[in-house]
């Protein structure tokens, strides 16, 4: 189904959609042998961008209210089997990054990837 223009059209409605409902700016992509077919579309080639940001959990205390240092209160004992209620414990941390071999030793990827963005004017 080459040479019917269907993949530019997928496209311009994709970015239609980012810029427009996602209200995004730019679009980033990675492609593996069609650099022609996107650079036609106005993509140009960038170095790689991480997808995976910081996770920083957050804990907040679902006994605001109990302002006694420590002390088990009776709200906090379950009279019929007389165990303590403590809160969740928190969320385990996120998985470690994969470890791969396309860092080089300065530092840079080596991928046969290409990386791509476009600005959504």
């Amino acid at each position: 189904m080459r040479g019917k223009k269907l993949g530019t059209f997928l496209m311009n409605k994709v970015e239609e959609y980012c810029k427009k409902m996602l209200r995004l700016e730019m679009v980033h992509l990675s492609t593996k042998g069609q650099e022609d077919f996107y650079s036609k579309l106005g993509y140009v080639i960038c170095p790689p961008i991480s997808i995976y940001g910081n996770y920083t959990p957050i804990f907040v205390s679902s006994n605001m209210d109990n302002q006694n240092d420590g002390a088990i209160s009776k709200a906090n004992i379950d009279t019929d089997d007389m165990t303590l209620h403590q809160s969740p414990p928190p969320p385990p941390p996120p998985p470690p990054m994969p470890k791969c071999d396309i860092i080089k030793k300065d530092n840079s990827l080596k991928s046969n990837k290409t990386f791509m963005f476009k600005y959504l004017l």
